[in-house]
């Protein structure tokens, strides 16, 4: 593996990492309308910049390529089934490790990186979920410390949400 370094994004990249995010997703979800940009990504500045919750991290090559990303993002309560503090609490976003760099510890990497970043400002609470068809993504987060709260169906997509936290958790359902 190239000798990859972590980057945390700041304005002045926030567009190549925009447009690096963007063409995962369309592998990740080819049947999403992609001609919308998510609200995460049309606020980066916003989300992973100004707010004191909010961070973006890149790996990058020797070539200085985006091979990676990782994001977290203030928890916001849009999942009303989910009762936690959501003023010490973050979701996890927009993991993504390019094909050629994976199976590596890069992903491993990059989550510890922004779990640093996440312990240094307070965040008790680290949420997520992801999909059983997303490949190893389950069984990643799980080496990770997250641990099963509840699957349920979102749209289309069969959804899991996960928890790191040493908190309890309320799930209605």
């Amino acid at each position: 593996m190239d000798y990859i370094t972590i980057e945390r994004i700041g304005l002045s990249r926030q567009d190549e990492v925009i447009a690096y995010v963007l063409k995962a997703r369309k592998e990740l979800f080819p049947g999403l309308d992609h001609d919308r940009l998510p609200v995460d990504l049309s606020a980066f500045q916003a989300t992973y910049i100004e707010d004191k919750q909010g961070a973006f991290l890149v790996g990058r090559n020797t070539r200085g390529d985006i091979v990676a990303a990782i994001g977290m993002l203030r928890y916001d309560g849009r999942f009303p089934f989910l009762k936690f503090r959501q003023d010490d609490a973050v979701e996890i976003v927009r993991l993504y490790v390019d094909k050629r760099y994976r199976r590596q510890g890069l992903g491993l990497k990059l989550f510890h990186a922004l779990q640093d970043i996440a312990r240094h400002q307070g965040v008790k609470t680290f949420y997520l979920h992801t999909h059983p068809f997303l490949s190893g993504a389950l069984a990643f987060w799980t080496i990770c410390g997250f641990r099963e709260l509840v699957t349920k169906i979102h749209g289309d997509f069969e959804t899991i949400h996960m928890l790191n936290s040493d908190l309890d958790v309320q799930v209605l359902h």
